[in-house]
């Protein structure tokens, strides 16, 4: 994109207002990053230029610079950190290794192919990245980012291309127009990537070590690559983000010695596994009970009193300052966890392979199941003040965080009475059943949470089985249970109709085979007008088999099953 020179429009200062407004938009792009991290990116009192360029193919691009430093570029409403951003934030975003000679290529113009891919681990080479998400591409020799783009494929789709094909669409490379813009910068020397030689399909030319540049403004101390250290438990012992494969008799468990290790480690365990299936917000005396307790492992036991946190609030607090969860007391001295950041590196890393209770085997190919609610002209105006656009989708806690920030920040609850809010012209609009519908002056919290996720439009997605073989686009309207009815055919027969089948990524062809074996009797495969997927018939009341095969081998959870109440009653 940058690759040719481009033509300057504009190059003007932010306003205060502005800087705010990227802010926003840096924390919803980027959650990883801290409080810190942005007042470092957007600083208050320094001065900030917004620069608007056509590019040599006529392209429209936004791109700001601190103290003439080119650190984001916008294009198509979407941020991207440029190269001199992420060798002072490395972890912003995920990467890909290629060698040290394909680096020409990439300045030359070419995308980035899956071929190019250097990994010691085959099973980890492709990461965990959706199609069109933003990476990095560095070298074997230097950890530092030399070429950032957006996935051509997914993780799944790069491991069923059989390494080939484009890997990353590039935008933007090292020593490319955007780099020349006000103040150039060197290539930092951040050392290799693997700490043991990896095979690439032809030997690197020797690195010269050069000695590390002094950076202006934005990049005086650059900061070395994500090694996802914290100060709250060791990355060797939760095995975050490992390159080399663990050892099979090298147990997770066994390196859980302390208390403090324990606490933590049944912390993220429990977020990272029952808390994914649990509406927001969950109460921190549920969370504890609940959730904590049971992902303990077996031989273990978790002891508060006996670790350094010594509360469940101090433990709380350490993770809320890691921005791993947020927490909100919705009730006088009654604390929740109203979101948590599943993208911050201590979740997004954790694994858990070796650890995993008897009771809780064999529920990782479980649906994951995804209820979203998308911003529609109904609740736009609320929205729109936190850059959010018509159609964008979030969380039920995502979407109580941005209602609770615009009460906040209007100053809308009642000084006597916190739990009621004072309504203005937008709240009132949401309000609103009708057009002449009276709207009280002052109303609950809840009720207006409740109506905003009312007046908004849902969406879901389905992903289901452990290595994401099916995934289904987000779609609009509820969730489809699959369905299950008994009717009666000519001659008093009874028949079993079951829908929704495909919605779960089940092969209904291959469900019918299962079913014409397993109770001995025909199955056919029915296009039903008014139905979006195809509609199962077996012939007899098979409500009992259908239960086992969907919660057996596919494990569907039953919460997504209905009509199982149809089985045949027990004499």
């Amino acid at each position: 994109m940058f690759r040719k020179p481009f033509k300057v429009k504009s190059n003007t200062q932010m306003k205060g207002s502005e800087k705010k407004k990227l802010k926003l938009e840096l924390i919803r792009n980027f959650p990883i990053l801290s409080v810190e991290n942005l007042k470092e990116i957007v600083p208050t009192k320094d001065d900030l230029s917004l620069v608007k360029i056509l590019t040599h193919s006529g392209e429209s691009v936004h791109f700001y610079c601190n103290e003439k430093l080119p650190i984001l570029f916008s294009r198509a409403d979407r941020l991207y950190p440029t190269l001199y951003l992420l060798w002072k934030f490395p972890n912003m975003i995920p990467f890909f290794t290629t060698a040290t000679e394909v680096l020409p290529v990439l300045q030359g113009g070419a995308d980035f192919m899956v071929a190019g891919i250097v990994s010691p681990n085959p099973e980890k080479r492709f990461g965990k990245v959706n199609k069109g998400g933003i990476v990095y591409i560095n070298l074997t020799d230097n950890k530092a980012a030399v070429a950032i783009g957006e996935c051509a494929l997914s993780s799944h789709d790069m491991y069923m291309s059989g390494g080939r094909g484009k890997c990353v669409i590039v935008l933007h490379t090292f020593e490319d127009e955007l780099c020349k813009f006000g103040t150039f910068v060197p290539l930092p020397q951040c050392g290799p990537v693997f700490l043991k030689p990896v095979a690439s399909p032809e030997p690197p030319p020797t690195c010269v070590e050069n000695e590390k540049p002094s950076y202006a403004g934005l990049l005086r101390d650059p900061q070395p690559a994500p090694t996802h250290v914290t100060k709250l438990l060791p990355v060797e012992k939760l095995n975050v983000n490992v390159d080399e494969p663990l050892d099979e008799n090298d147990s997770q468990v066994d390196k859980l010695s302390s208390p403090d290790d324990i606490v933590t480690y049944c912390f993220l365990k429990a977020l990272n596994t029952s808390v994914r299936n649990v509406k927001l917000p969950l109460l921190i005396s549920n969370f504890y009970k609940v959730h904590m307790i049971p992902a303990c492992p077996e031989g273990k036991t978790v002891d508060i009193k006996k670790s350094k946190f010594k509360k469940m609030s101090k433990l709380i607090e350490d993770m809320r300052e890691e921005k791993v969860i947020e927490v909100d007391e919705l009730s006088p001295g009654v604390q929740s966890i109203v979101n948590v950041n599943y993208s911050h590196h201590l979740l997004s890393g954790f694994v858990d392979d070796r650890c995993t209770s008897s009771s809780e085997k064999g529920k990782s190919d479980e649906p994951k199941v995804v209820e979203k609610y998308s911003v529609n002209a109904s609740v736009l105006p609320l929205f729109s003040e936190f850059l959010i656009k018509k159609g964008e989708s979030m969380t039920v806690s995502e979407a109580r965080k941005y209602t609770a920030e615009y009460i906040r920040k209007y100053k809308l609850p009642l000084p006597d009475n916190p739990s009621m809010v004072r309504l203005d012209d937008t709240l009132r609009s949401i309000i609103a059943q009708g057009v002449n519908d009276e709207v009280p002056e002052v109303v609950k919290w809840e009720e207006i949470m409740n109506r905003v996720l009312y007046k908004m439009s849902r969406t879901f997605k389905i992903t289901t089985n452990a290595n994401a073989i099916f995934t289904q686009k987000e779609q609009k309207g509820k969730l489809p249970h699959i369905d299950i009815r008994v009717a009666n055919k000519a001659g008093n027969k009874k028949v079993t109709l079951i829908n929704n089948l495909e919605a779960y990524g089940v092969n209904i062809e291959e469900f019918s085979r299962e079913c014409q074996r397993g109770v001995a009797a025909s199955a056919t495969i029915n296009q039903v007008e008014g139905l979006k997927s195809s509609q199962l018939q077996i012939q007899g009341n098979q409500v009992v088999f259908i239960e086992k095969i969907l919660t057996g081998k596919y494990n569907i959870p039953k919460k997504y099953i209905n009509g199982l109440q149809f089985a045949p009653k027990k004499k």
